[in-house]
């Protein structure tokens, strides 16, 4: 295996995609960063990162990304796909929340969206960054994110294929000759 990134290719997929979709995950919230440094948590946070629609263009991104370092369209859409079903499950995990709803629409609209059946707890800022009460919420997305990794798995599997060392079926072996 040779190349830039033979490396990444050798290790088993599990070691790269579980700690990328755990990453992943987490993105929507990257508008937090913007809330702590203006300070101005509420202004900036659960805004434009939680729309179904913005994480669409840095999934095409990163598979293009993939795409042209290692010319895989395969490991390409999987990477896409990762990123893009990550952030959508934390954003419906949100709109599941309890609190002010998420901007599911944005762009096309900034309205707030609640879904009728609150599932989760949700993180409450007030309780402290490292709250014992953010537990829940800590486990329940990464389970989300558990959920997208078989998938994920699937779609990253080397495709088959039967080198000259592998063992040929009987059955395939012909002795007669024309």
């Amino acid at each position: 295996m040779s190349g830039r990134f033979a490396f990444f290719r050798a290790l088993h997929p599990v070691c790269l995609l579980l700690p990328a979709c755990l990453m992943f995950s987490l993105l929507p919230d990257s508008d937090s960063a913007l809330g702590i440094l203006f300070g101005r948590f509420g202004h900036f946070h659960n805004q434009w990162s939680h729309s179904l629609f913005f994480w669409v263009p840095p999934s095409l991104a990163l598979a293009g990304a993939v795409y042209l370092f290692t010319r895989d369209s395969r490991q390409a859409l999987a990477w896409g796909t990762l990123c893009l079903l990550s952030c959508v499950f934390h954003v419906l995990m949100d709109f599941a929340c309890h609190g002010r709803g998420v901007m599911l629409f944005w762009p096309f609209t900034s309205h707030r969206f609640i879904a009728p059946v609150l599932l989760f707890y949700g993180v409450r800022w007030s309780d402290g960054f490292w709250s014992w009460r953010h537990f829940p919420t800590l486990l329940n997305e990464l389970i989300f994110a558990l959920v997208i990794l078989p998938p994920t798995l699937y779609l990253t599997r080397p495709p088959f294929s039967r080198t000259a060392t592998d063992p040929v079926s009987p059955d395939c072996v012909s002795t007669s000759h024309p």
